[in-house]
């Protein structure tokens, strides 16, 4: 029962006796009452869990709203109860979460959800807003400044539709991009925020506390714009970058994290399993830092070398790397086309290990040994070089101009890199003259600089 305890405890009945709704009144009543709660205790007590889906007669509303059946409008919203009563609908049908919610969530106000049923036709439809919503004269919202009748010569949907029903199961959420149309000049100009933005009281999100109060000095353009049109279109994101030119010393103190963030609840990420409360106990800074202006710029890479510490026995281990790692979808990278689930029958640390300590040092390179094992054939062929290699965009080395984009319609790849037989394989194969005489005069002297870079 307790759920349904606290939602009236917060429901506009919270000063209404439960009796005054759920019994009828006389003694039978109180006796009739009487025995549904035996039941309910006994239920309860097995274990199980009571059934509570009691219906309310529109005889117990009626005790207190004598005059509802009479209502036609309120403050803001035209509703004909006359009507809706005509129609057979009971004041459950409009009104039932309003007290006890949905299974004890709530209460509940009344939505679009709750006339769609019934009128979809006119809540999907923005021209038929005022059949219902009386014309408002709001001014502000508890965070915005919107003057509603400024804004008279234009539809509801403008700003705050379709309401089609799958967007009426949600409140249409506006942003910068409903009113970049009409106000492209204000949303553009950082010192106009104020013209619709309240001072926000905002001291926390959901993973950071922010006291806006502390910052009402700042220009709100500073941590959140410029919100020109192209940025409109996504929330500006707040980084260390945004908070350095004031907090270089939090930031760059891993023992001062929690100033800011919240404790995080993180249990995974798209690729790893990292339960953040198992490691409560270890500063943020261990793993996350440290956040020095440097580094600050860009998020702290978390690899094996931020690991190693703590899981050296795990990461020495190629069979234990679904303790962290979820498995990949991977199907190519930059430069190579590796289908992950093809490969899922063979160990981690054959392809990517073994990550003893000293190769967690560096990222484990996969080359023509770490497949050859497997794929002798292929490696061994000029013609299957294309089942691994993506054609590359390669137009220069380190020391070569070689533009591989003219080559790859006159020569295959083997005809410069291999044979990549098993022998050559464990090499990588070296360029020479030798590989480029057939269709390039390396004799003259006059043309060194085509290919040799200075």
């Amino acid at each position: 029962m307790a759920p349904y305890y606290e939602s009236w405890k917060k429901s506009g009945h919270a000063d209404v006796e439960c009796v005054e709704c759920h019994s009828v009144q006389g003694v039978g009543g109180w006796i009739q009452l009487r025995r549904d709660l035996a039941r309910m205790t006994r239920v309860e007590k097995s274990g199980a869990q009571p059934d509570l889906s009691i219906e309310i007669a529109d005889e117990f509303c009626l005790r207190c709203h004598t005059k509802a059946p009479s209502i036609k409008e309120g403050e803001s919203l035209i509703i004909p109860h006359g009507l809706h009563n005509a129609a057979g609908l009971d004041c459950a049908s409009c009104h039932g979460g309003a007290v006890h919610g949905e299974a004890g969530e709530g209460p509940a106000r009344m939505s679009h959800d709750t006339c769609t049923a019934c009128h979809e036709d006119m809540i999907a439809d923005e021209e038929s807003c005022m059949k219902c919503h009386k014309s408002i004269d709001l001014d502000e919202t508890a965070n915005m400044i919107i003057p509603h009748d400024t804004h008279g010569f234009m539809s509801c949907g403008s700003c705050h539709g379709p309401q089609a029903p799958p967007e009426a199961r949600q409140a249409f959420e506006m942003g910068h991009d409903q009113c970049i149309a009409c106000h492209e000049d204000l949303i553009s100009d950082p010192d106009s925020c104020t013209a619709c933005h309240k001072a926000p009281n905002v001291t926390e999100t959901v993973d950071l506390k922010i006291p806006h109060g502390m910052h009402v000095s700042i220009p709100c353009s500073q941590c959140h714009g410029p919100q020109l049109p192209s940025e409109a279109k996504a929330a500006y994101a707040i980084t260390h970058s945004t908070c350095l030119p004031c907090h270089e010393e939090e930031i760059a103190d891993p023992d001062k994290c929690s100033t800011c963030h919240k404790t995080p609840e993180v249990a995974e990420t798209a690729e790893l399993i990292i339960p953040h409360n198992v490691h409560a106990g270890i500063e943020c800074g261990t793993c996350h830092g440290p956040q020095t202006p440097a580094s600050a710029k860009k998020a702290w890479v978390i690899s094996h070398d931020t690991c190693i510490a703590c899981h050296e026995d795990e990461i020495e281990d190629p069979a234990a790397c679904d303790t962290c790692h979820k498995t990949p979808d991977v199907t190519q990278t930059k430069t190579l086309k590796i289908p992950h689930a093809v490969h899922a029958g063979v160990p981690c640390g054959t392809c990517h290990g073994p990550q003893a300590p000293a190769a967690a040092k560096k990222a484990w390179v996969i080359s023509h040994d770490t497949c050859i094992a497997c794929h002798k054939k292929w490696i061994s062929s000029i013609d299957a070089c294309e089942k691994c290699h993506k054609t590359p965009d390669i137009n220069e080395t380190d020391e070569i101009k070689i533009p591989h984009a003219l080559h790859a319609d006159m020569v295959s790849c083997g005809f410069c890199h291999g044979p990549q037989a098993p022998a050559a394989a464990k090499n990588e194969w070296d360029m020479g003259h030798d590989q480029c005489s057939d269709c390039h005069d390396v004799e003259d002297y006059d043309t060194c600089e085509m290919c040799h870079k200075w």
